[in-house]
């Protein structure tokens, strides 16, 4: 799941003083089944000999204060309206003098019915190598519109001719030779497609980079060197771009290199991190994302 972009900016925040999860949220339980909208009771125990002055918990919605008794805390917390798929709840304790503490839950959001998919990409692509986002939003039973576009919401894509148009299941179309594809989008239970016309240039002769990572086993609390390798049959300077897409907000250095680092999390149970790495050259052509998977392993 990617990280919500609020949660990972006010995580971040927080995190500059501490790296500390110390904190478990013991209920829900992991992957929960949740209605969008619903107040659900999450409750949280601190480790063992912590004493915070504050606590709560964050979704991608905002922040819900909550009361600690004894080592204990719990509050009712909004799952917001417009969620699908998975959503991270995060756990908060402030300790004061030494940081903060944080523990963390994915629960599934069920909105109901899905009644109308909705797609939206660039018609025409124009150079080998031009990569364009894939929009797909949809109207539900209750009237809500919600982005469906991550594969994480259950969303999956293909192409009706792979050497013209490629896909990605990140939401994302690559042009590749001159001629028409569609684009076929699927989603609870709904489909949906797009023209694409692709015109590369008449002696155009620039290749697509290609990029892999290495997924890695790794120890909490150690520095962590990523390795991504890429390929491009020009011999061209290229560009890396890595993003974090899932687990436990890390702070990557060196980030235009093939070998950012960071520090692993604290965990007291394996823990997985998802990270994505592309590739583009000086004419812009630009690979598709290769998934890299470090698994910290107390």
């Amino acid at each position: 799941m990617k990280i919500p972009l609020a949660i990972g900016v006010w995580l971040l925040a927080l995190t500059a003083t501490t790296a500390a999860w110390a904190v478990e949220i013991t209920a829900p339980a992991p992957g929960t089944v949740v209605a969008a909208g619903a107040l659900v009771t999450v409750q949280a125990v601190l480790a063992a000999g912590e004493v915070a002055s504050q606590v709560g918990f964050v979704t991608s919605e905002g922040e819900t204060p909550a009361v600690l008794s004894g080592n204990t805390f719990q509050a009712a917390v909004r799952i917001p309206q417009d969620a699908v798929g998975p959503e991270l709840i995060a756990a908060y304790a402030i300790e004061p003098g030494v940081g903060t503490s944080f523990g963390r839950v994915e629960v599934l959001v069920d909105p109901g019915p899905l009644k109308t998919l909705m797609v939206s990409v660039a018609p025409a692509l124009h150079f080998a190598g031009e990569v364009a986002p894939v929009e797909v939003r949809g109207i539900f039973a209750d009237g809500v519109i919600r982005d469906l576009s991550a594969p994480e919401t259950g969303t999956t894509y293909t192409s009706s001719d792979a050497a013209v148009l490629g896909v990605h299941p990140f939401a994302l179309v690559q042009a590749r030779s001159s001629g028409v594809a569609t684009l076929g989008v699927t989603s609870h239970g709904k489909s949906a497609t797009a023209r694409i016309q692709v015109t590369i240039p008449s002696g155009a002769t620039n290749h697509i980079p290609t990029v892999t990572g290495v997924d890695q086993t790794v120890a909490p609390e150690t520095a962590v060197t990523l390795s991504a390798t890429a390929v491009d049959a020009d011999g061209d300077a290229l560009e890396y771009i890595w993003e974090q897409r899932g687990g436990r907000l890390v702070a990557l250095r060196n980030l235009a290199s093939a070998n950012p680092v960071f520090v692993a999390p604290r965990v007291t149970t394996p823990h997985v991190l998802e990270l994505m790495v592309t590739v583009r050259d000086p004419h812009g052509a630009t690979s598709l994302p290769a998934l890299v998977t470090i698994t910290v392993q107390p």
